[in-house]
């Protein structure tokens, strides 16, 4: 049976996904003095709405206190990771996605797995780690691709990559 906590997420996210932002942000804001136990569900659903509206700090902000109380699971340090690489804040994406990656392997699971490799690659190489980055590729299929929203923005695949670490360890300029 739904209850009200239920309802009220659902519809947050509804207006999220219709552009009434505003209104989705006032009942995140009313489940949070309502339902504290709830915390890391509301953050959850309010990152995702200020990630809707391009708010990227606020976003980050919502899954950092989530991983910060202890509570984070992978799909907070790989939105964590998503968001610090859209800010290009690299050290900080590669901490998340390097996390994201541990707990996947605790947990024997994939999920956000071939992404959060690709993203730390990623990551890698705009931190000058060029090594680092060309070894995590050397284990991803070269048609592998992820949507990246910082120069160049679309989806770039693991061959695409693969060209940027080698031009840069080349010295030729990515832009």
């Amino acid at each position: 049976m739904i209850n009200e906590f239920d309802n009220l997420i659902k519809k947050a996210s509804s207006c999220s996904k219709s552009g009434d932002y505003e209104v989705a942000l006032e009942i995140c804001s009313r489940l949070l003095d309502e339902y504290p136990e709830r915390i890391k569900e509301i953050l959850r659903a309010r990152s995702h709405i200020n990630a809707h509206r391009h708010h990227i700090c606020e976003a980050l902000e919502d899954r950092k206190k989530i991983l910060n109380a202890n509570e984070g699971d992978v799909q907070d340090y790989y939105f964590a990771g998503h968001f610090a690489l859209q800010e290009t804040l690299w050290r900080d994406a590669e901490k998340y996605f390097m996390d994201a990656l541990s707990l996947l392997k605790e947990q024997n699971s994939c999920k956000y797995k071939q992404d959060s490799q690709f993203l730390l690659a990623y990551c890698l190489l705009k931190a000058g780690k060029e090594s680092e980055a060309r070894e995590i590729c050397s284990k991803l299929d070269d048609s592998f691709e992820v949507w990246v929203e910082t120069e160049p923005t679309g989806f770039l695949t693991v061959r695409n990559l693969k060209q940027m670490i080698d031009n840069k360890i080349e010295g030729a300029e990515l832009d």
